[in-house]
């Protein structure tokens, strides 16, 4: 799959998550904010999508079919990690999943995620922590 190269002032935001509605829901208040949205519905279409295009974050869910969102953190560690990819920073990950204890969120951290949010998520919350992530990723 093909795709145009986006201004650099536009933002590619990759949302994965099973649940169309809150695809379509984080892919609305993520557009409504300026970014240019891309949305994988499990982890293997992420994986498959990351092979041609990388986003300047990924919004993804934790619990899903095929690949978790678990194998998913693992795999950009892998794959996109700054020691395996040489000059490129890793991609900046915010999380937003329905576990929410303290050992869930733990747990995603240690893997590569940098920020954890619980659903169900405010715009202005969601908009923070993919601001904060684009942060890390020009710094």
């Amino acid at each position: 799959m093909r795709r145009k190269p986006l201004p650099d002032n536009i933002k590619q935001i990759l949302v994965v998550d099973d649940d169309k509605g809150t695809a379509e829901l984080f892919t609305e208040m993520l557009q409504v904010s300026g970014y240019q949205v891309s949305v994988c519905f499990d982890g293997q279409q992420a994986i498959d999508y990351l092979k041609e295009t990388r986003p300047d974050v990924i919004v993804m869910d934790m619990i899903m079919p095929v690949h978790s969102g678990m194998d998913l953190l693992n795999h950009l560690q892998q794959n996109y990690s700054s020691s395996s990819n040489g000059e490129e920073k890793p991609i900046p990950v915010v999380v937003v999943s329905s576990r929410g204890l303290p050992l869930d969120i733990k747990k995603a951290i240690q893997a590569g995620a940098n920020f954890y949010l619980t659903k169900p998520v405010s715009f202005l919350d969601l908009k923070q922590a993919v601001e904060n992530a684009l942060e890390l990723s020009i710094t």
